[in-house]
């Protein structure tokens, strides 16, 4: 399905989305009887108060009805990207990376329910990774190293790690001031207890892709690759990380680097398909088979019942995959084929995706009508 779609900086609008035959008097007579039987049955069962069973996944509370923007960022010459993205509310988002705009360089850039406009300083030209927030006034940034806004003043954390040979700091995560995880390429591994930062020591032939947790329980879980496409999952508590699920030890039928969490109890994956994962039981099962050729790279959860999935299928461009609790619905966003795939954020009726093409940063809103 095409999503009604605005493309804004250079934006034009786009708006995507029988047979009749005569009957034989052998099937009028065939549906005449048929509707007889029908009505029967119906006068049998009027005085039937039994409720229809409950549909096995759950209410179909969640519309899947969407109005799509695009916003794009930088001229096209210069390299400018956005890696992740968070949403505070309606009125207040912020993109990370680093982009190049009429009036200079910058790494954030944010939305304040009119327009985007760049957040200074600019500090590296590395870029942003990673983004995560305990509220609007207490912001972290990954950038290989790790930078804080706290009301309303930047600083850099002085974590002296011993990060190197490739490490840095990409996802971070956290559940409080207090439990705060950051992951990377190269094994990286890093936790914040409240008062230090400490590596945690981890097998460099992993880099983590992205990070996801719950705040009740308490709990990061972080997800890995090697050079041989095997993946991991890793549960990350009280400074310790444990690999929960290895594909290389379960034989599981696909590659996935998306992690997020549906509850306290599951975990939502893709890549090649979508599946699930029960944190008691340490199992894993595809829930939704991809068509060929599919590539999911991000996702963003709301609700069980509101989960989005972001990717390309090759040669076909960009695709956004929907679960509303009942079923999986697929929309075009772009015909590119040249996507980088950033970050991904929901709120209710809202989520936004971000990522990088032909040197141009790109965002793009999602709002449920």
């Amino acid at each position: 399905m095409r999503p009604n779609n605005k493309k804004h900086s250079l934006i034009t609008e786009k708006l995507f989305p029988t047979t009749f035959s005569l009957l034989s008097s052998r099937f009028l007579i065939l549906t005449f009887f048929s509707l007889l039987l029908a009505a029967s049955s119906l006068l049998l069962n009027s005085c039937n108060t039994t409720e229809p069973p409950p549909i096995k996944n759950g209410p179909d509370t969640t519309s899947q009805n969407f109005i799509f923007e695009t916003y794009e960022f930088g001229d096209g010459f210069s390299s400018s990207y956005f890696n992740d993205v968070w949403i505070f509310d309606e009125n207040n988002i912020w993109a990370v990376g680093e982009l190049r705009l009429d009036n200079g360089y910058t790494n954030i850039v944010r939305w304040d329910g009119k327009k985007w406009f760049s957040q200074k300083p600019y500090f590296t030209s590395s870029g942003f990774e990673g983004i995560w927030a305990l509220d609007s006034s207490h912001i972290y940034f990954a950038s290989g190293a790790i930078r804080k806004y706290i009301d309303g003043k930047f600083s850099v954390v002085n974590t002296n790690l011993g990060l190197k040979n490739g490490q840095g700091i990409f996802k971070l995560w956290g559940s409080s001031e207090s439990n705060i995880w950051g992951v990377g390429p190269w094994g990286t591994i890093v936790h914040f207890d409240g008062k230090e930062w400490k590596k945690i020591d981890f097998d460099r032939q992993w880099n983590f892709y992205n990070i996801t947790g719950s705040k009740e329980t308490e709990t990061a879980y972080a997800v890995g690759r090697n050079s041989d496409f095997n993946n991991i999952i890793v549960e990350l508590k009280t400074g310790i990380a444990t690999i929960i699920f290895n594909t290389a030890i379960t034989a599981f039928p696909f590659n996935f680097t998306v992690l997020n969490m549906i509850n306290n109890n599951e975990l939502i994956f893709a890549g090649t398909d979508i599946g699930k994962f029960d944190l008691k039981s340490k199992k894993a099962e595809v829930i939704h088979d991809l068509p060929l050729g599919y590539g999911i790279s991000l996702t963003a959860v709301y609700s069980p019942n509101d989960i989005y999935f972001f990717g390309d299928q090759y040669q076909q461009g960009e695709k956004m995959v929907h679960y509303n609790g009942v079923r999986f619905k697929t929309f075009d966003l772009s015909p590119s084929n040249s996507t980088i795939f950033g970050g991904a954020y929901a709120i209710k009726n809202l989520s936004v995706m971000v990522g990088f093409a032909d040197n141009k940063a790109y965002l793009v809103t999602i709002k449920r009508e």
